[in-house]
């Protein structure tokens, strides 16, 4: 057997990357040395992934310097970006770029995935200009094509559709909210019978993995991960019944949707990003699969399981959320 190659996991301890991170140290350890990105390598997740074999390295994605290192002698990279962190598109365009510019000048560099998002400008008429987000993403994959050719050329975009994670994880924007009575109000910009394309962000290393198993039949294509099109009455009606607690749906407009993020501690422009994100999220097109992206539940085949929502809300610790 030849050498190890090594897959960089950016973003090792967050959603997407660790679970990138954890199905190679756990199925493909054979194949690839798993060396992982955070900011905080003494974190309980960066630990956990060391135990699990894992080499964690702490990268200041604002510092090529300590890009280069972290990057260095990769053959594989899973690269990610989060606005969520600092909330600004500048700044993660600003790291996104930094790591194409670093990984472009990789010499042993076989595959890049990147994971991204749609144009949501693009979508329903030009109608939603401010999903920062979507915008910084888009940015980033323009900016990859222009300026680094030769990297987008064995890069693979990948969309991961809504993680069921965020009603937990980002509640305040996303999840139900709790009532003097005792019970749950989801308050959303949309109608209950509106769909959402979702998933667990736990499934990505799956699909990950396909990608970097197909190699170059991948380069330069998009593929999306969906576990279920699924209407967000539906969603919440699982929940509720499954966690025992009585719920209801709120349809309020986009514009008192602003106002009730804003009333939380929302800046006004992130909270009309977040208003403009929600009724993005459940547009009738399914952007998230349109033509052109390779659908991900097929390339894994019937065989692979995808948790679906019922699952992963019995699964989950809502312990804090609750109480």
């Amino acid at each position: 057997m030849g050498a190890k190659k090594l897959l960089v996991v950016l973003g090792s301890t967050g959603a997407q990357g660790g679970s990138v991170a954890e199905y190679a140290l756990k199925h493909l350890s054979d194949k690839y040395a798993v060396r992982g990105l955070t900011r905080d390598t003494t974190k309980p997740a960066a630990q956990r992934l060391a135990s699990l074999g894992a080499e964690m390295v702490a990268a200041n994605f604002d510092d090529e310097v300590s890009v280069a290192k972290a990057l260095a002698g990769a053959n594989l990279i899973f690269g990610i970006t989060n606005f969520w962190d600092q909330y600004s598109l500048e700044i993660e365009v600003r790291q996104g770029l930094l790591i194409a510019k670093v990984a472009s000048e990789l010499p042993h560099l076989e595959h890049f995935i990147y994971s991204s998002l749609p144009d949501a400008t693009q979508l329903a008429g030009g109608r939603y200009q401010n999903v920062l987000p979507y915008n910084a993403k888009t940015n980033i994959r323009d900016g990859m094509k222009k300026l680094y050719p030769q990297l987008w050329e064995k890069t693979t975009t990948l969309f991961i559709s809504f993680y069921f994670e965020n009603w937990l994880k980002y509640s305040a924007a996303f999840g139900p909210e709790k009532q003097p009575d005792g019970s749950y109000a989801l308050i959303q910009p949309y109608k209950d019978t509106a769909a959402v394309s979702a998933v667990s962000s736990t499934d990505t290393g799956l699909i990950a993995a396909e990608i970097f198993r197909g190699g170059a039949k991948y380069f330069n294509m998009s593929v999306s991960l969906v576990a279920r099109h699924i209407t967000v009455g539906q969603m919440l009606k699982l929940w509720g019944e499954i966690l025992n607690v009585k719920t209801e749906f709120k349809e309020v407009t986009p514009a008192e949707f602003q106002a009730h993020l804003e009333g939380k501690g929302f800046p006004a422009p992130l909270a009309n990003a977040t208003a403009e994100l929600c009724q993005v999220m459940t547009l009738e097109d399914r952007y998230i699969e349109a033509e052109g992206i390779l659908r991900g539940r097929e390339l894994l085949g019937p065989d692979v399981p995808i948790q679906s929502w019922e699952e992963y809300v019995k699964k989950e610790d809502w312990s804090s959320f609750l109480n």
